[in-house]
């Protein structure tokens, strides 16, 4: 019962806030009317409105005494139930708020900074002077490549000068420096 006078009361009051804006839209016709004939037809729906407006205002207040007397009965008003908060509590949103504008904020800053500064590429001149040591570096590499050659040539001119020995037997062979002509003419070649 207390919920139905309440909502009788709700009700009643919308429809007093309508006529009263009626109520206003008729008292400026009234004043913008040029012919007294619309001035008296006006007139006389504002009377009417007017009328409406007193019983409505009477029948609030009747809705007004039933609602005081239903909220009487034990009972009859029930207080919502507590609401059991669920969750973390609002600080909890608010520190982390904090923390994300305190130290997230400038990591991520600097994170990016760092990305950024990444992407741009650092031309770097070489000096001359490595250029000029490299170039050594890669005739000096050269050189000992073409020595090592030799050495091998001539490792393999020895092996196959013992093995052609070796194959003819101990007596048929001349020595070395027979074959190759003497010390004196090697050296004129």
């Amino acid at each position: 019962m207390y919920k139905a006078f309440l909502n009788q009361r709700s009700e009643l009051r919308d429809q007093l806030d309508r006529l009263e804006n009626q109520r206003s839209d008729l008292q400026r016709e009234v004043q913008e009317a040029v012919s007294a004939v619309d001035k008296k037809g006006l007139e006389s729906r504002l009377a009417s409105v007017d009328q409406h407006i007193a019983t409505l205002e009477q029948a609030i207040a009747a809705s007004d005494a039933q609602v005081a007397q239903s909220a009487a009965v034990p009972g009859a008003v029930v207080d919502p139930p507590r609401e059991i908060p669920q969750g973390p509590p609002d600080e909890v949103y608010v520190l982390a708020g904090i923390f994300m504008i305190v130290i997230g904020f400038p990591i991520a800053f600097a994170y990016a900074r760092r990305i950024w500064k990444k992407g741009v590429e650092t031309i770097v001149t070489v000096p001359q002077e490595i250029y000029e040591r490299f170039a050594r570096l890669d005739q000096a590499i050269d050189s000992v490549a073409i020595e090592v050659e030799r050495i091998g040539e001539g490792q393999r001119f020895l092996t196959k000068l013992h093995s052609d020995q070796r194959a003819l037997g101990p007596g048929a062979a001349e020595p070395i420096e027979q074959r190759a002509g003497s010390k004196e003419q090697v050296k004129n070649r």
